[in-house]
């Protein structure tokens, strides 16, 4: 779309860019229920998607609030799921 609007000038097509920008870059919001309980984890937008679907179907096996934290806490150093 930026390149949209530096060929036409149409500044409707620069909205729709910034838009899409700040979506884009908004952090993940996780909720896990555990035990009863919901949780919510915030995450860099800059993760795959497909990293972020693992995590939560592995969340949702979570048998306590511990194992939760302890699974985001690894997702959070860098040890990605395979």
């Amino acid at each position: 779309m930026k390149e949209q609007f530096r060929q036409t000038g149409n500044s409707d097509f620069a909205l729709q860019a910034q838009k899409l920008h700040r979506n884009m870059t908004k952090p993940y919001r996780v909720l896990a229920r555990v035990s009863g309980e919901t949780w919510e984890y915030t995450l860099s937008p800059l993760i795959r998607i497909d990293d972020i679907e693992k995590l939560v179907a592995l969340l949702n096996d979570c048998p306590t609030v511990e194992d939760a934290h302890a699974l985001v806490g690894q997702f959070r150093n860098g040890e990605y799921l395979k």
